[in-house]
């Protein structure tokens, strides 16, 4: 009696079990247990960390159901891996793809920040953009957008430059449109311990309104070995070794271009470059 007794509940709790095994199997190997389904996921785009040899990308997105709106924006991530912004969240909308052209050199993230009722979700993608093949000069941003009375600064980015000690550049601008108010070295040389000796002193009140009734900007710098930098005597590779100050004056658009440029090494031999990429700044 207690044999049969014993039999009974043995098979009562293999049927019981069974299935149970069954959908944990079933969940596991699906993935459901571990790995729940996206909410929101790129469709199209470059791949994470994909080098981009032009100046241009695009990308897709969606969401799990109908009523999903979307916001994006883009970060520049410098070279110890500080994002700042680069173009700043949109406003929430239906929209499900963008096209960013004319991008800088260097490392950005997009993130896409998906809502629907009061489920937020952000996925990221990372990616760099080595459109300009060295060694030359370009501004960074190459499209700024600034406002009338508020400033900006346009960095002077260096690409793919070996042993730069020094050099001498001339920077022409719209003065209609644009206030150059002055500079500041560039973090890439100030990330390297680097000195950096400008001339003439654009802090002079007298040199930078000859600047703006010309709308010419004279440059020539020399990079110091410091204490930091020692024993190095000059800087290669690609990063913002200068940045140009400027408010809006009246809107419109104005061309920034580089009209005479020198790059030097520590022996004072030229170092040959490719022409530089010209910027624009839309005052509005």
């Amino acid at each position: 009696m207690n044999n049969k007794v014993f039999k009974i509940s043995t098979y009562k709790y293999w049927i019981m079990i069974i299935p149970i095994l069954f959908i944990y199997n079933s969940c596991k190997n699906s993935g459901l247990l571990d790995s729940p389904p996206a909410f929101m996921q790129f469709v199209s785009g470059p791949i994470d960390n994909e080098v981009l040899l032009n100046d241009k990308v695009a990308f897709s997105w969606k969401g799990a159901s109908a009523d999903y709106t979307f916001r994006y924006r883009v970060l520049s991530i410098d070279s110890d891996n500080f994002p700042s912004t680069y173009l700043d969240w949109t406003v929430f909308s239906k929209l499900t793809e963008v096209s960013l052209n004319n991008l800088d050199e260097g490392k950005f993230r997009i993130e896409v920040e998906g809502r629907s009722g009061s489920l937020t979700e952000i996925i990221k993608r990372e990616f760099t953009i080595d459109a300009v093949q060295g060694p030359s000069l370009l501004f960074f941003k190459t499209q700024t957008t600034l406002r009338v009375g508020l400033q900006d600064s346009i960095g002077i980015w260096m690409e793919d430059v070996d042993s730069l000690a020094a050099y001498s550049v001339v920077i022409v601008f719209d003065k209609s449109k644009l206030e150059f108010m002055g500079l500041r070295p560039g973090l890439y040389v100030t990330q390297q311990k680097f000195k950096q000796i400008i001339v003439p002193d654009y802090n002079n009140p007298d040199i930078l309104a000859f600047a703006n009734s010309t709308g010419r900007i004279d440059i020539n710098t020399a990079l110091l070995t410091d204490l930091g930098s020692y024993p190095n005597k000059s800087i290669s590779g690609s990063g913002r070794i200068l940045n140009l100050v400027f408010r809006g004056r009246a809107r419109g658009t104005s061309g920034i271009e580089i009209t005479s440029l020198s790059l030097k090494s520590p022996s004072r031999a030229s170092i040959q470059f490719k022409p530089p990429k010209d910027g624009v700044i839309e005052v509005k």
